[in-house]
């Protein structure tokens, strides 16, 4: 008989790391935003006043399933009156295909035993950053109608990705459009005509560092052309950062690249290498290299980095912006997955999210960009 229980203080959460782990090499789910040092740092920079819900499930000593969920409280300002079940990892650090995790080959049995639990909870779901081809979420989803909860889902993204085991550097090119192929190779060769071009990537602890800082200049001065960054704006996020990329450097999973002319730098990209996969997550470039699309040029090198070290897909993640689309023609679709409790309390909090994203979707656009700031980092 399977048993379920509620991790739901720091050190039992310290110390499921090793577990955790394993049962996420065991899972369908394994990518950098579910393994255990991404969510621990989260917890440790961004939880704010949200609590532990982290549901395990064992049997006769082996663990076959985590669901990494915090309680968050009510956020009256946004028109949530109730404690919500989320994800941890939610909110704007970019945590994409967040899902539960479960050992392979127990998914029949363990996902009507989560679906009987988070019921018997009466609890609102908001699941977001999902992947809307998982199977996993979608088990729990339909289990949950079936004993009358109301799901809502919501499309907010889509993740651009290349699936680099088709192509040599050369043929990838060739994939390309004609236009963007020979205006990069035009632009490069321009590039390295004019200045000492070196593409460094941080291997030290020192490297890292200097690095960083440099990633959140170039990042912010980038953004504050075009309205302020949502990335890196706050102290909390950038702590989160500090921390996080010393461990991916510990762990051989930071990408974190310099493209420096003549020794400055000019451009930086960051990223992670996780399970045969390059994560684009972040970059920032000087302005004052624009006319020679410096942006663009680092972006390339960084996907001939990725094919040098056989890399298997390059995941740009969230985000439709236009240029991810001149290199990848591929992309999975996120959506948020909000799930209410066949209860009077279900029904209103489901009433109450629902003036919250038409009063969203009709004055969000009017509102000065620092109230939105502000009403995003109230979570």
């Amino acid at each position: 008989m399977a048993t379920i229980e509620i991790v739901d203080d720091a050190d039992s959460f310290l110390a499921l790391k090793e577990e955790w782990n394993e049962l996420l090499q065991a899972s369908s789910v394994n990518c950098i935003f579910m393994t255990w040092e991404w969510m621990f740092t989260w917890w440790q920079e961004l939880a704010e006043d949200r609590k532990l819900w982290i549901v395990k499930v064992s049997h006769e000593g082996q663990l076959l399933a985590l669901v990494p969920l915090v309680q968050r409280p009510s956020r009256l300002l946004r028109l949530i009156p109730f404690r919500v079940l989320e994800f941890i990892g939610s909110g704007n650090v970019g945590s994409d295909y967040l899902n539960m995790i479960i050992r392979r080959g127990h998914e029949e049995a363990v996902v009507p035993l989560i679906a009987d639990y988070v019921a018997s909870r009466q609890l609102v779901l908001e699941l977001s950053q999902v992947d809307r081809a998982s199977t996993l979420i979608t088990q729990l989803a339909l289990l949950l109608r079936e004993k009358g909860w109301r799901p809502a889902r919501t499309t907010t993204s889509f993740s651009p990705y290349i699936p680099l085991s088709r192509y040599t550097w050369d043929s990838y090119l060739q994939s390309l459009s004609a236009k963007h192929r020979g205006t990069f190779l035009k632009k490069l060769r321009r590039l390295e005509r004019t200045f000492d071009v070196r593409m460094e990537e941080v291997t030290t602890e020192v490297q890292r560092r200097d690095a960083l800082t440099v990633l959140v200049d170039l990042h912010l001065r980038r953004w504050d052309e075009r309205g302020g960054s949502n990335a890196l704006h706050r102290q909390e996020l950038v702590s989160f950062h500090e921390s996080w990329s010393r461990t991916a450097l510990r762990e051989g999973w930071l990408r974190l690249y310099l493209l420096r002319l003549d020794d400055k730098p000019a451009a930086a990209v960051y990223g992670f290498r996780y399970n045969k996969v390059f994560y684009y997550y972040q970059a920032g470039f000087e302005p004052e290299y624009a006319q020679y699309s410096i942006g663009v040029l680092a972006l390339g090198l960084t996907i001939r980095r990725a094919l040098e070290e056989g890399l298997e897909e390059y995941d740009f993640l969230h985000g439709d912006e236009e240029y991810k689309y001149r290199w990848a023609f591929e992309a999975r679709e996120l959506v948020r997955l909000e799930l209410f409790p066949p209860s009077l309390r279900g029904a209103f909090c489901q009433g109450a999210m629902s003036v919250r994203l038409n009063m969203k979707n009709m004055l969000w656009p009017l509102l000065p960009s620092r109230l939105r700031e502000w009403l995003l980092d109230a979570g």
